[in-house]
């Protein structure tokens, strides 16, 4: 792990100094900052190539590991999607040069980009699945870098808010879920891991690449769904200080119809005792359904 401990602090001086500030306004504009990734060619941090003819690959490589030059993945098919087992799109050799007959859809960076490896049928599969064993890890570790910014969030608030004259976090119906799911994106960023120590070296890592592709995405999911329950619909709203999270959380609004609901909440339930929603003067409690008058009969 000595040459992976340099690569990993840099990432994290990065994420956190280059590319966290102004991620918002960089993703509603959806134009990269070629800046950051000459950045993080300069650290190594950019991806390399194991298959091609040098002369080819040889001078993109170079501008590519630098950071000056951005790729796009042309994989994804109108009919087929992203199965690379059953493309579409051919590619035939004619005399010094290639014909590529087919159509791609849906290229990310594709209007951005300076050169696309473009995925066809030529009898190359093994070729491309070993670059998804690679990819599936590093996907895994994207994910995981999103659920460990949602628990650090979720850690950080459930110690500061109080409720009962005690932290949040004292409550184990917070704190226990919490650790739980700590635990698992610890093992889960293992695995991704041991699946890329083993591609460097040269082992078999398929299996390990697959578990990083299901568990990862699954967790990440599972993880923001949870710390969006521990700070509650209100901290999530438009201009309180949690509006930083996750934008559109599926979550009721109980305050709007409960002005009393902080100070009655039960901590981690979700739930509001029913003392606290009594209508003002009327000693009954609120409800979405009304009251409906029968007038008597003749």
């Amino acid at each position: 792990m000595g040459p992976w401990l340099h690569e990993l602090t840099a990432g994290r001086v990065i994420a956190a100094d280059r590319v966290a500030p102004a991620y918002v306004e960089r993703d509603a504009t959806r134009v990269l900052d070629q800046r950051i990734s000459v950045e993080m060619g300069s650290l190594g941090l950019a991806a390399s190539a194991d298959h091609g003819d040098p002369d080819v690959v040889g001078p993109w490589l170079h501008e590519l590991t630098a950071g000056r030059v951005i790729a796009a993945l042309a994989l994804t098919e109108p009919r087929g999607g992203s199965d690379a087992a059953n493309l579409g799109l051919r590619i035939e050799r004619d005399s010094d040069h290639y014909v590529l007959d087919g159509e791609k859809a849906s290229i990310s960076a594709a209007d951005q980009a300076a050169i696309a490896v473009v995925f066809g049928r030529t009898g190359g599969f093994v070729q491309v699945m070993q670059g998804f064993d690679f990819s599936r890890a590093l996907i895994g570790l994207q994910v995981l870098g999103v659920a460990r910014a949602a628990l650090d969030y979720a850690w950080a608030y459930s110690t500061e808010r109080t409720a009962f004259g005690q932290p949040l976090s004292a409550f184990q119906g917070i704190s226990h879920r919490l650790a739980e799911l700590d635990t698992q994106v610890e093992g889960a960023r293992l695995l991704c891991y041991q699946a890329l120590w083993a591609a460097d070296r040269g082992l078999p890592h398929t299996a390990e690449a697959a578990m990083c592709k299901w568990w990862g995405p699954k967790l990440a999911y599972d993880v923001v769904h949870e710390c969006l329950l521990t700070p509650g619909p209100w901290r999530l709203r438009p201009g309180c200080d949690g509006a930083a999270t996750p934008r559109h959380p599926r979550v009721p609004d109980r305050r709007r119809d409960c002005p009393d609901h902080e100070d009655h909440h039960r901590p981690g339930t979700g739930r509001t005792s029913q003392r606290a929603c009594v209508s003002a003067g009327k000693g009954k409690p609120r409800t979405s359904t009304p009251t409906v008058k029968t007038e008597p009969g003749p």
